[in-house]
């Protein structure tokens, strides 16, 4: 499987030519990337993805005010990158390892269904690798100048996927300690990148 080069800041620039018609995105989408993009107007601002590991394809979702101020313009920018480097993580571990696709890490179960069936999504493995990667793109948007660990080990956590990680395992439990050393690997990853 080919995969296209993923470079954030050239993506986020190059949305800013579909701002007046968000429509063309799904053309830019298509083209550089081989995904689905599906445009919705709403007052609620957000972006999901999904990846059909049988159709090996990738579908992004937006919801998006009709004319969005240049705050929501450049939060849907940020998601949109950070949504669709998420299922391309998931992309890649099901072309390079398909049996990990099942793997659950142990951890504290709830006897309420609901909760219990986030705690199982958050602790399989691809999830906690995918996560930890929207985490680090988080921490590099809000402090930049910040190490993944000092801001981990912060009382003020800037990252809202990580304020979720540890309110559904009630603060600490065995897949956030993996969680953390997934983020620290994928901030050494782009060190390396960025030092060759």
């Amino acid at each position: 499987t080919d995969f296209p080069s993923l470079i954030p800041s050239k993506i986020y620039d190059d949305l800013d030519a579909f701002r007046k018609h968000p429509n063309r995105i799904k053309r830019y989408t298509k083209k550089n990337f081989g995904a689905s993009f599906v445009l919705i107007e709403s007052k609620n601002l957000y972006v999901c993805g999904e990846f059909d590991d049988d159709r090996d394809r990738i579908c992004l979702t937006a919801h998006l005010p009709k004319n969005p101020s240049n705050r929501q313009w450049n939060y849907f920018k940020t998601e949109y990158i950070v949504t669709l480097m998420h299922e391309y993580i998931h992309r890649m571990q099901f072309s390079y390892s398909e049996n990990s696709y099942d793997l659950v890490l142990l951890h504290r179960e709830s006897r309420k269904a609901k909760l219990e069936e986030e705690r199982e999504y958050y602790s399989t493995w691809i999830e906690i690798q995918a996560y930890a990667h929207c985490i680090l793109c988080e921490f590099m948007n809000t402090n930049p100048n910040k190490t993944c660990i000092e801001q981990i080990r912060s009382k003020r956590c800037s990252s809202a996927t990580l304020k979720r990680y540890r309110k559904v395992f009630n603060g600490f439990d065995y897949p956030i300690r993996y969680l953390y050393r997934e983020i620290l690997r994928w901030e050494r990853r782009y060190e390396n990148l960025n030092n060759r």
